[in-house]
C-alpha cells in the first residue's frame, strides 16, 4: 500500500457502525484491496446505517476489490455527478430488451433523424449535468453513463486522439443510434474528426486531433 494510499485512509475515513451495533471499519494495511482508489484527502463524517444495508454494501466493497469507505465514497460520488440533476436533464432508465425492441423496427433513415433530435438534446442535458457543454463536458457525461449503467467500456487517450469502446449487447441498430449521435454532436458541433467501428453489439469511436483544451480533462481516470 502507497504512503498516499495510507495518507487517505488516516485522512478520509467513514466511521461506519449498524444500528445492530455491528462495526464495519475499512480493511487494514495487511488486508488491504490491491485495487482500493486512492483520493485526496477530505472530512471525517460518522453515519449511522441500517444492518442489512451494511452488511450489502460490505458484500459488494469485498466483491469490487475495494475498501467499504471507497464503496461509499463511489456511491456518494454517483449521487451528485449523476443521480441529483439527471430527472431535470430528462434522463431515465428503460429495460434494454424495450429500447432495442423500439430500435429494431426503426430504418437506418429514422434512426439518423432520431439521432439529430438526441444530438440536440445534450446541450440541455450536459449544462444540467457538468453546467457547461464542451467537448470535455459531453464525454465525461456519456462515461459518467456508461459507469452508472455498468456498460463495459474501454477508453484510452494520447495527445493526438481519444478511443472509447462500448460493449452493449443491444444490436447492430443501437450502434448505429449511438454512432450517429456521437458523430452529431462531436462532428457538427465541436468541428472535430471521428472515426467509428460500427458491430452487432459493440461501438469503437475515435476523437482524432484532439484539441489541448480537452487534454486537461479527467474523463479517463478510473474510479
Amino acid at each position: 500500500m502507497s504512503s498516499c494510499s495510507n495518507f487517505y485512509r488516516k485522512h478520509h475515513d467513514f466511521d461506519h457502525s449498524s444500528n445492530s451495533g455491528d462495526s464495519y471499519g475499512n480493511t487494514s494495511d495487511t488486508d488491504a484491496f490491491l485495487y482500493d482508489e486512492t483520493e485526496p484527502p477530505g472530512d471525517s463524517i460518522t453515519i449511522s446505517i441500517n444492518s442489512e444495508n451494511m452488511r450489502q454494501l460490505y458484500n459488494e466493497s469485498k466483491g469490487r476489490q475495494v475498501s467499504l469507505n471507497t464503496r461509499i465514497n463511489q456511491i456518494i460520488k454517483d449521487h451528485l455527478n449523476w443521480h441529483t440533476n439527471a430527472p431535470a436533464a430528462k434522463m431515465y432508465y428503460l429495460p434494454k430488451p424495450c429500447i432495442t425492441k423500439v430500435i429494431d423496427q426503426l430504418t437506418e433513415l429514422q434512426i439518423s433523424a432520431l439521432a439529430l433530435d438526441v444530438a440536440r438534446d445534450f446541450k440541455d442535458i450536459c449544462l444540467m449535468l457538468r453546467g457547461e457543454f464542451t467537448i470535455s463536458s459531453f464525454l465525461d457525461v456519456v462515461v459518467n453513463w456508461l459507469q452508472i449503467t455498468k456498460t463495459p467500456n474501454r477508453r484510452d487517450q494520447n495527445m493526438y486522439e481519444y478511443n472509447l469502446l462500448i460493449k452493449h449487447d443491444m444490436g447492430y441498430k443501437y450502434s448505429f443510434l449511438v454512432k450517429e449521435v456521437c458523430r452529431d454532436v462531436i462532428d457538427h458541433t465541436f468541428h472535430m474528426e471521428t472515426e467509428f467501428i460500427v458491430t452487432e453489439n459493440t461501438l469503437g469511436l475515435k476523437i482524432i486531433n484532439i484539441n489541448d483544451s480537452y487534454q486537461s480533462s479527467n474523463i479517463l481516470c478510473s474510479r
